[in-house]
Parts: structure tokens; sequence; C-alpha cells
């Protein structure tokens, strides 16, 4: 009997859950976290957290549309059914409103409608500082640094709130549908109940700063010692044209380090495209590389008198992490790079670069808004006269037009190497003078659109320019590096190379060159995230392998007969060269895998600062961190009046009461109801208790 007494409470408990689960469905509508929505997360650095989080467990607030001063001041003051989450357009998703939603008990998130694209947008809207970087490299003390003027620092500011931001689509249409009929106001009188409402969930468990939030994750009770934040950290890429193993070190050598960055950040979590940015200067580098590939497969440079190192950094946007870590490693008694034990000792490593073996640095920066080029130094450093003389030259045939800058960097990854060796020689190329061009420099809005890669022609005017900055990259590296006249003069981009890159790192992630680059399959998303992120969940950490294998076809050697994931790897160790499988032969559109081999490398982008311990608030190391979280999430659902929602609490107050008192009064009869009658013993008499 039992058993199906059992059975029957299951069966119960089953249909109360699943009717639950119904419930819940019809009551919430969730925003889809990859598709409809991005969050603000919080980091930390040495002095403070930044960014933003929700109250644990979740944020609730009625929805209310703000296009308007009046709808500003509907949830700041009039609005009578507080606390709000304000749905703003991108005109007053301003520092000032937002800073005013902050310690406010009447808001309790915000969210923003994002722009299509940045065509769709008049204004300029970047969240970074005036001076980005500010506080590290050459110029850490300079009060006047307004390089972005048009900076608010909003990533900058610490946030008791949720902030979201809403993509075009399902969602976001359901959402203003839901505003539309039940929570528009009308003449100042407010909207009755229901209302369309919202919870946003992004706890964050980042407190503070980097040490505390570090030494409290590991040692702390708080959380039972659970990790609350990681260091960001990536993936740079960096290479030579030529092979050149330890055994041929470069000892008193001089290199040229031609760099670029390839990363961006924003206030939301992986919304940060960064195509002028983190984008123009790395296609100009890819397509000078190129042309420099074609070159040296039919002659060795082996016999210029200097040499070409490149390199693409990651996570400079947070006070440089990629180029930190490579002088870092390039200084005292480490290594750059790491020399990797092999059968023959070191001979199939990477040849070991000192810093005194750097005498030339060329930097790309943002380089994509015209033909005429600027040409940064630092007047306090050595004299790079030379080198801006020879840029200018090339520059002059390929219609760039250059012009020296005010005799101080921008915001540079060459300021790393100057910091530790002022007699390098620098030129930093870029598209503006002593302010930025770029209107929406390191936030979402710096798209494909904002370059002007969008178009997928080679005829287009960013890609004609792209590849004239390429061509005389191209020819200055060569020339630099002792190549004779005729060789220099044949280096050419190619125009179409250029828009095939520039289409792929900015708007068409899974465009066809990189498709035949991976042997495996690529993100879906129109293009890859460039903030950098975590060891754990990078995912420019693409950007990275992209590159590399771009380079690699252009400077690789082609090999048939390893066409397996298995058979396309060093042996014996070698470390020399990237083996890298790809899917296809470049000059076809159908064919086998095959292998590339190349000397370009993907390598640790991390900053020194956690090396070292007690490096937590270093002023010479980037120390960014990022929080860790349980779950982001966001729904939508209708919230009643106060008195409606009183009246089902009080009838089941009410109910409870009633079953508790019933229950007593059954418990003091239950002798009565539920008695059992014991049969007669025929045996046993009665009266006397005796048996007959």
């Amino acid at each position: 009997m039992f058993q199906y007494h059992l059975r029957g409470f299951l069966l119960l408990l089953c249909l109360r859950v699943g009717f639950a689960a119904d419930i819940t469905s019809r009551t919430y509508m969730d925003v889809d976290s990859t598709s409809g929505f991005r969050t603000c997360i919080r980091l930390t650095n040495g002095e403070r957290q930044v960014g933003c989080s929700s109250r644990n467990g979740g944020s609730n607030g009625n929805l209310h549309l703000v296009n308007s001063s009046a709808d500003l001041a509907w949830v700041l003051t009039e609005g009578p059914h507080h606390p709000y989450i304000p749905l703003m357009t991108q005109e007053y998703f301003t520092r000032e409103n937002l800073l005013s939603f902050n310690n406010n008990s009447r808001i309790s998130g915000a969210a923003l409608i994002l722009e299509r694209n940045s065509s769709d947008f008049s204004g300029s809207f970047s969240t970074d500082r005036k001076c980005p970087n500010e506080g590290f490299g050459l110029y850490s003390n300079n009060v006047n640094c307004t390089w972005n003027s048009i900076g608010s620092g909003l990533f900058f500011e610490d946030f008791n709130i949720p902030i979201v931001s809403l993509f075009a689509g399902d969602n976001l249409t359901t959402i203003l549908q839901c505003l539309k009929n039940f929570s528009s106001s009308h003449n100042g009188v407010a909207p009755d109940f229901p209302l369309c409402a919202a919870e946003i969930d992004s706890f964050m468990y980042a407190i503070r700063d980097t040490f505390t939030c570090v030494t409290q994750g590991n040692y702390g009770p708080i959380l039972g010692g659970v990790t609350r934040c990681d260091p960001l950290s990536g993936l740079n890429t960096w290479g030579t044209l030529t092979a050149r193993n330890a055994s041929d070190a470069y000892e008193d050598r001089e290199i040229i380090l031609v760099v670029t960055r390839m990363d961006a950040k924003g206030l939301f979590y992986q919304l940060a495209p960064g195509a002028q940015s983190g984008s123009s200067g790395m296609i100009a580098l890819v397509g000078a590389i190129e042309a420099m590939g074609k070159m040296s497969q039919e002659s060795t440079n082996n016999a210029w008198a200097k040499k070409i190192v490149y390199a693409v950094f990651n996570g400079e946007s947070f006070d440089y992490i990629g180029s930190s870590r490579m002088v870092y490693k390039m200084t005292g008694s480490r290594k750059f790079p790491d020399p990797t034990p092999t059968g023959d000792g070191y001979l199939s490593s990477p040849a070991i670069v000192n810093l005194k073996n750097v005498k030339t640095i060329i930097e790309l920066g943002q380089v994509g808004v015209s033909n005429n080029l600027f040409l940064h130094y630092d007047r306090d450093s050595a004299s790079s006269t030379s080198l801006r003389q020879m840029l200018i030259k090339h520059g002059n045939t390929s219609s760039i037009q250059f012009t020296d800058g005010p005799g101080v960097l921008p915001p540079a990854s060459s300021q790393m190497f100057l910091r530790d060796d002022p007699n390098i020689s620098v030129a930093f190329i870029a598209d503006h003078d002593d302010e930025f061009t770029n209107r929406f420099y390191n936030s979402y809005l710096d798209d494909a659109e904002n370059l002007g890669t969008d178009a997928d022609s080679s005829t287009s005017t960013i890609v004609v320019q792209l590849t004239a900055l390429a061509t005389t990259l191209a020819r200055t590296m060569a020339e630099a590096a002792g190549a004779t006249p005729s060789v220099v003069q044949q280096l050419e981009a190619n125009a179409t190379y250029v828009n095939e890159v520039s289409v792929c790192l900015t708007a068409n992630f899974s465009c066809p060159i990189l498709a035949r680059s991976f042997n495996q399959s690529l993100p879906t998303t129109p293009t890859i995230d460039r903030y950098l992120g975590t060891s754990s969940n990078s995912n420019n950490d693409w950007v990275a392998h992209a590159v590399q294998r771009l380079i690699a076809r252009s400077i690789g050697v082609f090999n048939y007969s390893l066409n397996t994931t298995d058979t396309c790897t060093a042996s014996g160790g070698d470390t020399l060269n990237s083996y890298l499988n790809m899917r296809t032969d470049p000059n076809s559109t159908i064919g086998s895998p095959f292998c590339v081999v190349a000397p370009v490398y993907v390598w640790t982008a991390s900053s020194p600062a956690f090396d070292e311990q007690g490096q937590y608030r270093s002023k010479r190391y980037s120390t960014w961190t990022e929080s860790r979280w349980n779950k982001v999430s966001m729904r939508v659902y209708l919230t009643p009046s106060p008195s409606s929602q009183h009246v089902p609490l009080g009838v089941g107050i009410v109910m409870l009461l009633f079953s508790l008192l019933l229950g007593f009064q059954i418990h003091r009869v239950s002798g009565t109801l539920f008695a059992i009658d014991t049969p007669r013993n025929p045996l046993r008499n009665e009266n006397s208790g005796e048996s007959t």
C-alpha cells in the first residue's frame, strides 16, 4: 500500500513542479544573453574597482523609456512607481545622467538601446578617459593629456546598479511594445498598473581593488576562499620574416621592430569591436608583411644588415599589458622568447632577442581616416629624423602625405620600450595630430562602418588608403633593414588582399580566407570582440590566431604531405617554426588540408605584475583583473499594483492561519475521528475480565 501512496505523492509533486515552471514561463520573458543584451561587468586595478554590479539575486525595477528631458525628470523626481530602470537612447546615455542614477533609491538599473551601427549616430561616444592609459608609460605625470578629448571616463566609474545594452531584434521589439502598452505616461499622468518591469541579475564578486580582490579571494573566509577575480590576459602575435634559431644569436645585430595593437575595450562586456582603434593598423601591417613575403620567397633577407621583427600586442587598452610583457622578458636575466629545450639543445628554438638589440621601432596607431598621416616621436629620446625621412620618401611615391607630430607620443606600445631604453628611435604613425579623430574610440560604435571597411571593395577609400600605407611600410622596413633599392621598389601591397583582410578583421570573421586558414569551425558572430578577457574566457584569442595564420600564409612554407592535424606538428620538440594545419590550397577553393610552416607565433599577453608576489598595486605594470560572477540574466515581466500584490498575500496568510487552526482542531479530536474498533473476544468475561 505504501508504494501506491509514494507514487501518488511523486506524481503530485511532478505536476506541481511542472505547473510552477509553466507559470514562470508565462510570467517572465527571458532576454537572450547572446543576441539580446550585454552587461557592464566589474573590474579592478591597483587603485580601485570600476564597472557595475546588480544586487545579489538580481535588481528589479519598472522600465521607463527615456528619450527626452521630461522622461529623465520622470524617473529621477516625478514618477510615483519607483524604483525605475531607465531604458535610454544613445543621446541620453551620458556620464552625467548615469552618475545621477548611482546611489539613487529611485533607480535600480539602467539600459541602453544600442544603435544599429555608427552611421546611425551623428555625435561622438567614448567611455575611455581623455588620456588613455593615464599614469603609465613615459608621461605618467602629464596633467595636460587630452588625446581622447571626447572621452567621458564612464568606464572608470563604479556603479552599484546593473547597466545593460540591448541589441535591435525580437527581444527589444517586445520590450518596446510592452512599454507602449503598459508604461507610457500621458500629459504627466502616471500609467496604471500593471507596468512593464525587468529583473537584471549580474552580481559581481570582485571588491575594492586588485590587492584585496586577489588576496581575499585566495585566503579569506568569504565565499569559502573561492577566487573573486582573475588577471586580464590573452595572446600576442609576433614573428620574423625568416626563421632564426638560437645558434644564430642576434648578439650585437640591430633589430627593426614593427608593432601595432589588436585590442579595444568598452563599457559592456564583449562589445568592443575596435575597428579603427584596434584593427586599422593591424590591417596595414598584415598587408605590408604579405608584400614582403612575396619578396622573401624569391630572395632571402638573411644578408640584410638588420633584422625585422613584428608584433601585434594584446591588452594595450589596459595599461600596455602585451608590450610591457615583451619588454619585461627582454630585460634582466629573463629571455624573450622563452627558450625551449629540445633534442639539439636550443637549436630548434627562435633566437633570443634582448632589448639592446632593438634600435628602431615603427608603430602603427589609428590610421583609418585619411592619407594625410602624422609621424609622432618623443623629442627627449633618440632621434628618429632619418627614419621619418625614409617614411616620408616612400609615402610620397604611394600618395601618403606625412606631417610631423607635436614631439610627444600618443598612447603607444613604444612608450614601454622607451621607458627602459630611451636610445631607441621611434616613429608612430597615426591619422591624428594632438587629438584623436576617431569619434568612437574604445566604444561599441567603433565598428566596420566607422572605419569604412563594410563596403567590401578593393577600390573603397579606406582600402586604397590602407594599401598605400602597407606599401609605404613594406618599403621602409626593407630599406631600413638594408635591402637594395631594386628590391625595395619591387614591394607593392595588394589591394584585393588588403580588402579581404579588412573585411575579415572588422566585418565578417568567417570570411573565405580565414575559413581556409583554420582547419576547424570559426565563430559564427560577424565580428570578434576585442576585449582582452582572461585566460579562461578570452574571445579575442581568435584574433591573435587569425593574424598568425594570415601572416603564415604570406611568409610560410607549404607542406602538402603533412595533411592531417596529427602530422602537422613539429618533430623533436621543434619550436623554431609554428606548424599550422589549414583547410585547402590557398590558390584553390577546393583541395586537401595541408600544413604551413612559418616563423610566426602566438605568445602570452599577461602583466608582469602577476609574475611577482606583492605587485598588485604596481604603478609600473598593469594590475587589471576581471570579476567572477555566477550568472548574467535579464527577464521582463508585468508588475501588478501594490494593492493587488497585498490581496494575494493577505489571502495566503488567512489560508495559512485557517489551515493551522483546522489542523489543531483535527488533532484535538483525532482520537474520535480516527478511532479503531477492536473485535470482542468471545472467550473473555466482560464483567469479571476472566475467561470462561
